[in-house]
């Protein structure tokens, strides 16, 4: 059974660690830097599933009953993938320099 901290000698405690435990200030990040921090994670993304499209390309080709319209799809969307990168790399790369704080 959990009982409420109620007696003085507790509540002095209690009291007492707010004081001596203050918590860093919160400085929220500028539009700038979310921009930054979202274009990043969506790069990371599409590098994380391109390389699964590949780790499957090197899989197919090992295996002699792979349909080879399989790996042209594959192959495909990684082209798909490297093309969507390359304007979020250019934003991602924009962003410092129009903006120092960053």
């Amino acid at each position: 059974m959990l009982r409420a901290k109620t007696d003085a000698v507790d509540a002095g405690l209690i009291s007492n660690s707010g004081y001596e435990q203050i918590p860093p200030t919160f400085i929220p990040r500028s539009a700038h830097q979310r921009q930054m921090i979202g274009l990043l994670k969506m790069l990371e993304d599409i590098v994380q599933i391109r390389t699964e499209y590949e780790r499957r390309i090197e899989a197919l080709n090992q295996n002699p009953d792979a349909m080879k319209a399989i790996i042209r799809s594959n192959k495909r969307l990684i082209r798909i993938l490297n093309s969507e990168m390359e304007p979020l790399e250019e934003m991602a790369l924009q962003i410092p320099k129009t903006h120092r704080a960053i």
